[in-house]
């Protein structure tokens, strides 16, 4: 008995996740960009988590203490079960596919901790290799103090404004400063090549960045930004984020690498990355296509729920007709 009150309770469950998560594709289809905001946003997952797990798990839960103690056809628990096999099996499928295409399981990784609300900005700095030996990185340009840099609404390409983005969300924070120091072409306040050929070399000893298939030999060409940055705790931190070119058919490669500054030199602590496309698949991951799935499921769900239905009317006055029968 025991035993099939949890298996009631997880194919109840998995019958109302399944309806309840399907209704996001309302939102995918009707505010794309919202639901973007949500799917790729830099810097905060609890909303993502929220909408796209808990909310519809709370629905499934709320459907099993509706049906608990309701006496439900053999027929209808089938249907319930193949719900959640397929369930499973599609996020885990999707997940390992997902991870090994884009570089996350679910959602793009947010920005590290340590920068996620920064004391003071020290410098900013657009940098990328030096394309002839592609040994270090080098200073391209200095950021001009006080510029908006906020790529706007565009989350999907816009990920070397990732810091950016973190800028803008400050401005929010009443009486919060950011410290605009850096000043275009201000040579004091550039990262001097050294810094940067110690940088690249920690990120090269990494084999990190994906070397790309055969016939892709510029992976290694990285651009984007290097940011220093002084924490709450008065720690030093320095961040890169880095585009590569393509490692494979329209497919682009992006990474983040956080050092701290130990005794005067920057050691590297932490990395991520993940990948996006253009002109290629892009869209075509998890966040995307579960919802569609959860709504063909419900679709089939209840398709063989009006069969059943409609079986049990058809045998019912089958039945009933044959009594008239027998009384004649």
């Amino acid at each position: 008995m025991k035993q099939q009150r949890i298996i009631d309770l997880l194919i109840y469950t998995a019958a109302g996740f399944t309806p309840a998560h399907g209704l996001l594709t309302t939102l995918l289809l009707f505010n794309r960009q919202s639901y973007n905001n949500i799917i790729f946003h830099h810097s905060e997952s609890l909303t993502w988590y929220f909408i796209f797990f808990l909310m519809p798990l709370l629905a499934g839960i709320a459907f099993y203490f509706w049906l608990k103690n309701k006496s439900i056809s053999k027929a209808y628990k089938i249907i319930f079960g193949s719900i959640l096999i397929l369930q499973i099996g599609f996020t885990i499928t999707a997940a390992v596919m997902n991870s090994n295409y884009w570089g996350y399981a679910f959602k793009r990784p947010t920005v590290f901790d340590e920068i996620f609300i920064p004391k003071k900005l020290l410098s900013y700095s657009t940098v990328a290799t030096d394309v002839t030996d592609r040994k270090s990185l080098s200073v391209t340009t200095d950021i001009l103090s006080g510029k908006n840099f906020y790529p706007g609404d565009e989350f999907y390409y816009s990920i070397p404004g990732r810091i950016e983005m973190i800028q803008h969300d400050l401005t929010y924070i009443v009486g919060y400063s950011f410290g605009h120091t850096v000043q275009y072409n201000n040579p004091v306040l550039e990262l001097s090549e050294n810094r940067l050929e110690n940088i690249y070399g920690q990120i090269k000893a990494t084999n990190f960045i994906d070397p790309g298939e055969d016939g892709y030999n510029t992976a290694d060409e990285l651009s984007g930004f290097a940011a220093e940055f002084l924490a709450v705790d008065n720690s030093k931190y320095l961040l890169t984020g880095l585009k590569g070119r393509q490692v494979s058919n329209d497919h682009y490669p992006y990474y983040e690498f956080l050092f701290t500054e130990i005794d005067g030199q920057y050691k590297l602590i932490k990395k991520q990355k993940f990948y996006t496309d253009v002109a290629g698949i892009e869209g075509l991951e998890y966040a995307n296509i579960a919802p569609a799935f959860s709504l063909l499921l419900t679709v089939i769900g209840l398709f063989a729920s009006l069969l059943i239905e409609a079986t049990k009317k058809i045998m019912k006055l089958k039945n009933k007709s044959q009594k008239k029968r027998l009384i004649s």
